[in-house]
C-alpha cells in the first residue's frame, strides 16, 4: 500500500489543518482536568464543533490527546491524527525534526498533492517509529463501512512493524479498549450500532538520549454505519459542553480583550459550539428510544 509520510506538514501551507497541541491534557476524569487549565489546546472543543480544524497533532509520544480525540469521534467529528514537532521554541523540551510523522494513503498518485488530499480525507496514521496497517472489511483509516439496518459482522485485520519492542497493540472501539492483539491479527466482530474502530500501538521508553519518550503510532478511525444510524454519544457531547463552560470562565478573566465587539464574537462562537453539542446529545437520545 502506498502510505506516504511528510514531516511537519504545516510548512507546506495546509490551511485546512490547524494543529492543536493537547499534550497538557492528561487521561483523567473530566472533572479532574477541568480544575486545571485545559492544556495547550483550549479552543479544541469549539473548533471541532465549528469544523475549523481537520487534524490534531502529536509532537511527541503521549496518551492524553486520545481522550478528546476519541470524544470527538464519538459524535462523528472528522478530525484526523497527524504528526509534527511543534515550533521547537521550548528550551526545556526540544523535539527532533521529523520525530513524529504523518503517514497518508495516497494510492497510485505518489505526489504532494495526493498527500494533501489524503490528509484532508483523514486517511492517516501518525508514528514516531512503528509502522501499521489496519482495515475493517478492507476499508482503511478515514474510510467507512456501511451495514444494513440489521447490522452484521465485520473483519478487522492489521499488521505492525517496529524496530523497538512493543508492549501494547490495541484496538479501540467507540473510545474504549476493545481488544489487545498481536503484531499480525484478524478479528471478527458483530456490529449492531454505528461506531468506529482504531488501532494504537506503543512500546516501553527506549532509554536513548533523544526523544520521543516511547514508541507510538495511532490510526484515524474507521467508521462502521448500521443503516442510517448516526454515531452519537451524549457523554462525549456533555464532555465538550463542560469544556466550553470552563473555557468561558477562563476567558472572563482574560485582561487582553481589545473591544467588546471582539469579546462578543468569541462568545458567540462558544454559544454556537455548545448548541451543536446539545443537538448531538439530543440525537443520541433519539437513537436510544
Amino acid at each position: 500500500m502506498n502510505w506516504m509520510h511528510w514531516n511537519f506538514f504545516k510548512d507546506i501551507g495546509l490551511s485546512f489543518a490547524q494543529p492543536w497541541f493537547l499534550l497538557g491534557l492528561l487521561a483523567l476524569p473530566l472533572l479532574a482536568w477541568l480544575r486545571g487549565n485545559l492544556g495547550g489546546a483550549k479552543g479544541f472543543a469549539v473548533d471541532a464543533a465549528l469544523g475549523t480544524i481537520h487534524a490534531v497533532e502529536w509532537s511527541s509520544s503521549g496518551r492524553g490527546t486520545f481522550v478528546p480525540l476519541h470524544h470527538a469521534w464519538n459524535n462523528d467529528l472528522r478530525i484526523a491524527p497527524v504528526g509534527g514537532e511543534d515550533a521547537n521554541t521550548s528550551l526545556h523540551h526540544h523535539t527532533l525534526i521529523a520525530s513524529v510523522r504523518t503517514y497518508a494513503y495516497v494510492g497510485p498518485q505518489f505526489t504532494a498533492a495526493a498527500w494533501i488530499d489524503a490528509v484532508k480525507q483523514g486517511r492517516t496514521f501518525f508514528s514516531n517509529g512503528p509502522l501499521v496497517e489496519f482495515t475493517v472489511d478492507s476499508r482503511i483509516p478515514g474510510e467507512s463501512v456501511n451495514l444494513p439496518a440489521s447490522g452484521g459482522t465485520v473483519t478487522l485485520e492489521g499488521k505492525v512493524w517496529s524496530w523497538l519492542p512493543l508492549t501494547k497493540i490495541a484496538i479501540y472501539h467507540n473510545g474504549k479498549l476493545w481488544k489487545e492483539v498481536g503484531a499480525e491479527f484478524r478479528e471478527q466482530v458483530t456490529v449492531d450500532s454505528s461506531g468506529w474502530f482504531s488501532l494504537v500501538v506503543e512500546g516501553a521508553p527506549a532509554g536513548l538520549p533523544v526523544d520521543p519518550a516511547f514508541p507510538q503510532a495511532g490510526t484515524n478511525a474507521i467508521r462502521v454505519y448500521v443503516g442510517d444510524q448516526k454515531i452519537r454519544s451524549r457523554e462525549s457531547a456533555e464532555y465538550f459542553i463542560a469544556w466550553i463552560d470552563k473555557l468561558r470562565s477562563m476567558t472572563e478573566k482574560w485582561p487582553g480583550w481589545r473591544s467588546q465587539t471582539e469579546k462578543d464574537h468569541v462568545y458567540a462562537q462558544f454559544d454556537e459550539a455548545q448548541r451543536i453539542y446539545q443537538r448531538l446529545a439530543g440525537e443520541r437520545d433519539v437513537l436510544q428510544k
